[in-house]
């Protein structure tokens, strides 16, 4: 249970910055960095003292985030937020709605304070699904609250990202109660964001087991008419979310990135040899996969495209899943020169 005595880091009391200053980070939270990570809405109602005096572990976690002008401060802020962590959850056993959205923010914008020597990514990312038993019990969406409901479908878009980064299968599986949820939540314009994202989401985790990309040298598809059957199975389906998407959010930067970053996770399989190659032609490129080649570098291009015509005050608002597709299609891009 919560420790109501337990001692709370709160940035301004500690003269890292004013309450204005604070407020002009959390309103730059509402109306900026929401658009990039839907999943945790703070309402224009919340003033900033009502949120540190209520909410201090989730308004410490709002500041650690969207200070990044100040990069000293905000390397103080991510410590003391460690600190928190350990204290608050691992030492407590701390369990409530505001310590998974504290988490869920600060892990999606961990990559401006990592640092290598400390890094405690894996540490935060079992900690919030222990967590999910807040949100996804197994009880009807309409026992809950909408900030339950966000935070719930936050922990699986996350988990997808770091397993896609990191070329592992997803540990939750999506299920009914998550589409539920996620068509579910319409309170505010950002929601708009969450059934795409969770869509897109579901279909990056399925073509990961799909392709087994987490073991290549291991795949059961191969071949050139499988593998070229299957890529355009998803990509059809990928087109009928992008074509039901609505009209609010089909410019929103991180749609687009994370349709960009399933066109080219769905065409990975044309840069492997190993999965093309037959006793007859072990090193020839076949027609259809020089076709799904050329898919791929498309995809790669327009990933890093649309990031380098993000505008400059625009990028620290991008949570790490837009970052992760950059870092992705560069990858695949120096692959491409080594192709076997």
């Amino acid at each position: 249970e919560d420790d109501d005595s337990m001692e709370t880091f709160d940035p301004v009391e500690a003269g890292l910055l004013n309450i204005d200053q604070a407020a002009i980070l959390l309103n730059e939270f509402r109306e900026s960095f929401v658009w990039s990570f839907p999943f945790v809405v703070i309402p224009a109602s919340t003033s900033v003292d009502a949120l540190r005096h209520r909410h201090p572990f989730l308004f410490h976690a709002i500041i650690a985030a969207t200070s990044y002008r100040t990069p000293s401060v905000q390397r103080q802020i991510a410590e003391e937020f460690k600190s928190q962590i350990a204290s608050r959850i691992i030492m407590h056993s701390q369990k409530s709605l505001e310590i998974l959205q504290g988490l869920l923010i600060y892990t999606a914008w961990y990559h401006t304070v990592y640092q290598p020597q400390t890094q405690q990514l894996s540490i935060n990312l079992q900690l919030y699904k222990r967590k999910m038993t807040l949100a996804g019990d197994g009880h009807a969406p309409a026992a809950r609250s909408a900030d339950e409901k966000r935070a719930f479908l936050g922990v699986y878009y996350l988990t997808v990202a770091f397993a896609q980064a990191w070329r592992k299968r997803t540990t939750l599986v999506h299920t009914k109660f998550m589409l539920q949820c996620s068509e579910d939540v319409a309170e505010v314009p950002s929601d708009a964001l969450i059934s795409p994202l969770i869509r897109l989401s579901e279909v990056i985790s399925r073509a990961n087991d799909y392709f087994s990309f987490d073991d290549i040298d291991n795949a059961e598809v191969r071949g050139d008419i499988i593998l070229d059957m299957s890529m355009t199975n998803f990509r059809n389906e990928l087109e009928l979310i992008k074509s039901s998407l609505p009209d609010s959010v089909r410019q929103n930067t991180t749609i687009i990135l994370k349709y960009q970053l399933l066109d080219l996770w769905v065409h990975e399989s044309a840069l492997h040899g190993v999965l093309w190659d037959t006793p007859e032609n072990p090193t020839s490129l076949s027609a259809l996969r020089i076709t799904n080649l050329f898919r791929s570098v498309a995809a790669m291009k327009t990933i890093i495209t649309t990031l380098l015509d993000v505008p400059q005050k625009s990028l620290y608002h991008l949570a790490f899943p837009s970052w992760s597709g950059w870092f992705y299609a560069i990858i695949l891009a120096c692959k491409l020169v080594f192709l076997q």
